[in-house]
């Protein structure tokens, strides 16, 4: 299965997660907010958790079936004594081993936690604010999104890249 075979847009949110009005639904807040406090539980770093955001396809409109829910823990990484590449990669271990020791899932479709500093910011088509219960980013459709008028750059590319090719 190819990359354009997995891309797919829909009208409306993941009807397992949000509501008609695009809220998040009750019991899937709930649940995560579970799954927020159970990796609190596990983790020996202290988190310092401002708020925790969904991201990814599950907060847009290009779900599939094997998205994932993307649950970025809001960090203030500042408030550790350690640089903050070292506090990154210490909790990348430890989510890692977390998402692989606990079977996470929501209505069929897994969560997948990350931990990221306040001043990090994923890039996200669509972000909702797990604790304010709001969108800090409401997702923008495909069809109104602008797409560019490349017509113009489309033959020196092709012409760079068969000359890239050609060059071995």
């Amino acid at each position: 299965m190819n990359l354009f075979e997995q891309f797919e847009v829909h009208d409306s949110l993941n009807p397992k997660l949000w509501t008609e009005e695009n809220k998040l639904r009750d019991d899937v807040k709930i649940k995560l907010i579970e799954i927020i406090e159970q990796f609190e539980s596990t983790c020996d770093i202290p988190s310092n958790m401002i708020d925790a955001h969904i991201v990814g396809s599950n907060a847009s409109y290009n779900y599939t079936r094997y998205s994932d829910i993307d649950v970025h823990i809001i960090s203030n990484f500042d408030l550790l004594d350690a640089p903050k590449e070292i506090v990154q990669l210490a909790f990348n271990a430890v989510k890692s081993k977390f998402n692989s020791d606990y079977d996470i899932s929501i209505h069929g479709v897994d969560v997948e936690l990350y931990v990221e500093d306040v001043r990090s910011g994923a890039v996200s088509n669509g972000v909702y604010s797990l604790y304010q219960d709001t969108w800090i980013k409401f997702p923008k459709k495909l069809s109104d999104i602008p797409q560019p008028d490349i017509s113009d750059e489309l033959p020196i590319w092709k012409s760079k890249f068969s000359a890239a090719i050609e060059s071995n």
